[in-house]
């Protein structure tokens, strides 16, 4: 359906994968499950390199700008510290309720993570400063105690804020040296489920129950583009080459029929200005709940509701093409045919 040629998959983990994310260098991701682990590879031969453990399952990992520590955010009220490099755990630091989100900060001198609400606290923005990460007693240097439900976040550019994803549809920004409120979009109707920003940080991706994902300018929190699917969706990424965003999404069947044909949900591509969708890959039995580009834009990983991890390769082809008007339209009849 698209000019990509899927170069492998994996099937390690025994339950959803909730994140996918990519080295600073882009030559290996890691992938958390819900099954309490993270797995590591290589981008380009897709080896499996190794694995670290947790005792809550897995909703987001992190690594620092050399690629040194791996965080991981758990359902067990943890924010776990390894040594990417070893496996080894570094630290544990107790939160008290699941930790939804950890992102560091351009740099890596600072990092925060994102609680769920409990009986104990509302929803939660907690700031550390990297100084902290072998200290289990670590206390935040600023809390950021939000208005709506937090469901994800990442870093504004310069490190200036932190713009969070919140499950009433709006966009917060915070101060990130003081926490304090900066401003805020409404523009979804439902959830966001995931943010993620573009590769030089000026725009931002959401992606929302509401059965769309939208472009934000980082600054302006200004929406630029809209795209709509079929279904909710639950991850959406921007190509750091092309002008091109994925998305991927669905919800979790509770019950299956008999008889009924099994349901595979594809990941979705769109041409980012036009907002136009011009092809697809079959990714996953069951919803796409990650999706991420590798740093040099050749690469494209889904990770699913059904614990697979794909990796997809661009053809040059498709990579060469341009990505005005007649190329597009091009690529879209060639993704028909």
């Amino acid at each position: 359906t698209m000019s990509t040629f899927q170069t492998y998959q994996h099937h390690i983990h025994t339950k959803p994968i909730s994140s996918i994310v990519f080295s600073p260098e882009g030559d290996i991701f890691f992938a958390s499950s819900k099954d309490r682990t993270i797995t590591v590879y290589y981008t380009k031969s897709g080896e499996l390199i190794g694995s670290y453990k947790c005792d809550g399952a897995v909703n987001r990992v992190c690594v620092n700008d050399d690629c040194s520590i791996l965080l991981a955010a758990c359902a067990d009220q943890m924010l776990y510290v390894f040594n990417a490099e070893t496996g080894e755990e570094i630290n544990q630091i107790e939160h008290e309720s699941p930790v939804l989100d950890c992102r560091f900060s351009t740099g890596s001198k600072e990092f925060f993570t994102v609680t769920k609400k409990s009986r104990a606290e509302p929803t939660s923005i907690h700031l550390y400063r990297s100084k902290d990460l072998h200290n289990s007693d670590a206390l935040p240097a600023v809390k950021i105690v939000a208005d709506s439900l937090v469901t994800c976040a990442v870093w504004a550019p310069l490190n200036s804020g932190i713009i969070a994803g919140c499950d009433d549809g709006s966009v917060v920004m915070f101060d990130a040296g003081n926490g304090k409120y900066m401003g805020e979009a409404r523009e979804h109707k439902s959830v966001i489920n995931s943010i993620t920003l573009s590769h030089d940080g000026g725009m931002f991706i959401t992606a929302s129950d509401d059965k769309t994902a939208k472009v934000f300018d980082s600054r302006t929190l200004e929406v630029k583009y809209t795209y709509t699917m079929s279904n909710n969706v639950n991850t959406a990424a921007i190509s750091p080459i092309k002008a091109l965003v994925a998305l991927g999404g669905g919800k979790a069947a509770v019950t299956t029929t008999t008889g009924q044909q099994s349901t595979y949900y594809d990941a979705h591509f769109f041409h980012l200005v036009f907002e136009e969708e011009f092809g697809k890959v079959k990714a996953h039995f069951g919803p796409v709940n990650a999706v991420a580009f590798s740093r040099n834009g050749k690469y494209f990983i889904t990770g699913g509701e059904d614990g697979y991890i794909k990796v997809f390769k661009f053809s040059d082809k498709f990579l060469k093409q341009g990505d005005d008007p007649e190329s597009y339209y091009t690529s879209k009849k060639a993704a028909a045919e």
